[in-house]
């Protein structure tokens, strides 16, 4: 998830600067631009849950793309650190 949060953050920096872009690559961006439909799915789903869920998804998926995947993978860094250590000798 770090190395994806590294991808979008360079491609947000190569969109502003080569590209003129005048928003932030987010994450919704994202998911169309390789040939996702759209978020009519997750957006069904939610609303099966008494659309309680719609509101954070969509301010979920309109933050920057790197801070999201950075967020999750620091997240996972740290869940995954706090087991034994391991040696291979």
């Amino acid at each position: 998830m770090l190395f994806v949060a590294a991808s979008c953050g360079v491609a947000q920096v190569l969109l502003l600067t080569v590209g003129g872009a005048d928003s932030l690559y987010s994450v919704q961006d994202l998911w169309t631009s390789l040939g996702g439909s759209g978020f009519d799915g997750p957006t069904a789903a939610a609303m099966g849950w008494r659309g309680l869920l719609v509101g954070p998804i969509a301010w979920l998926t309109a933050l920057p793309s790197w801070l999201v995947f950075g967020a999750l993978g620091g997240l996972l860094l740290l869940m995954g650190s706090g087991g034994r250590e391991r040696s291979f000798g």
